[in-house]
């Protein structure tokens, strides 16, 4: 099977530098972002190469790099994780940090604070982690600029709807015009639970409020729970009770491994067994969902398929050296290499989008994610470090 993954990782760098070189020839339409554009890119061909060992394809990755310090527009992106600063600078601290490049973030982020504060400003109540205010949390969390919480927590904790001893906000999806209540990761109270976890470790004026709304956060994440797992087929709805009371399905984005993967790592960081007791029953009944329409896996992209599935059973082999979720891992990686089939594909992968499927190449829905967790489960230590990306590792 490992010359089956090494052969689409060949492909897909493969893949990755022509479509490079394309856009270096039209810079003005470049995409910068991390999960959906040059960073995510850039980001697998540096683990790309520290895998191949081989000189000519670091050097390739570090002339990459090179090209995009050089030519990011930093003060006119949106600030958005997915596509825009916040997301770009833990992308390049990443880097960094993991020893890839030496970036220096020192004297760039005081020239960006004002600017990334007055943009959070404007957009403050876009609590959304991907697109909204939660995403410069986050970035605030990793590269510690206190500005950004004291901006943030504000309004988070005037925002919080209370009911008892539960908390929760209120989201915009996309560019819905109504508020719903929504517990997904990508878009909803799990990436808060996990910003505020983050929090909840760091010392300054607003640890003891943030470990207070903590508990009452994931409370309120119990509180969705269905009463009965097996007649449902999940533990969590789609969004909420409120508004979804269907099965939900089998990704990072929304749905049981989420949900529970942020329990489980605010269980971690604050010590709470009874929370990381309830996401690991969770998580391991999850192992017997398998590749089934019911679990709406249709495609191998790491947002809502099955190369995340198998980084998020990895992560958590990882951290509870638990054999189902080895096991579980292996079988999701097997389905990745099975979506490798589209002749037109990129390394034969094809991304589904409503009633088709398109070519792909970002982190988040393309096959630069794909390639990680192909990667990752070849060496499961030294190529697992980029999940703390998608708020896997929240320790990093």
């Amino acid at each position: 099977m490992n010359s089956k993954k090494e052969q689409i990782l060949h492909q897909i760098a493969d893949e990755i530098k022509k479509h490079l070189e394309q856009q270096y020839d039209e810079k003005s339409r470049i995409d910068w972002g991390l999960y959906t554009g040059l960073l995510g890119l850039i980001i697998y061909l540096f683990y790309y190469a520290r895998w191949t060992r081989k000189d000519t394809d670091t050097q390739y990755a570090d002339s990459c790099l090179e090209y995009y310090l050089d030519n990011v527009p930093l003060t006119q992106m949106h600030y958005s994780y997915c596509s825009g600063l916040s997301g770009v600078l833990v992308g390049l601290n990443h880097l960094n940090t993991h020893q890839f490049a030496e970036i220096s973030l020192t004297n760039v982020l005081p020239a960006l604070n004002n600017y990334i504060v007055r943009l959070l400003k404007l957009d403050i109540h876009n609590h959304d982690f991907m697109h909204g205010a939660i995403g410069l949390g986050i970035m605030g969390s990793v590269l510690k600029c206190k500005e950004i919480h004291n901006v943030l927590l504000s309004e988070l904790f005037q925002r919080m709807i209370v009911d008892e001893d539960t908390m929760w906000l209120t989201f915009k999806v996309f560019n819905e015009p109504q508020y719903i209540e929504n517990i997904s990761m990508s878009h909803g109270m799990s990436s808060v639970v996990s910003y505020l976890s983050m929090l909840s470790v760091t010392e300054g004026p607003y640890k003891t409020k943030v470990q207070v709304v903590l508990k009452k956060c994931i409370n309120y994440l119990k509180s969705q729970l269905f009463p009965n797992y097996q007649e449902i087929g999940s533990y969590f709805p789609y969004t909420s009770l409120k508004d979804s009371i269907c099965k939900s399905r089998l990704a990072w984005c929304y749905g049981d491994l989420g949900v529970a993967l942020a329990i489980f790592n605010a269980g971690l960081l604050a010590n709470e067994k009874d929370w990381k007791d309830l996401a690991i029953q969770i998580l391991s009944d999850s192992t017997q969902r398998l590749n089934t329409p019911d679990n709406s896996v249709v495609d191998a992209c790491f947002c809502h398929g099955s190369a995340g599935i198998s980084q998020i059973y990895n992560r958590l082999y990882l951290e509870t050296q638990m054999d189902q979720f080895n096991i579980a891992s292996e079988y999701w990686v097997n389905e990745t290499l099975k979506y490798s089939k589209h002749p037109d594909g990129l390394a034969g992968y094809k991304t589904a989008t409503g009633n088709s499927s398109v070519t792909e190449y970002s982190l988040l829905e393309g096959i630069a994610g794909i390639g990680l967790s192909i990667l990752s489960s070849i060496d499961i230590t030294q190529y697992s470090s980029w999940d703390s990306l998608f708020l896997l590792n929240l320790r990093e």
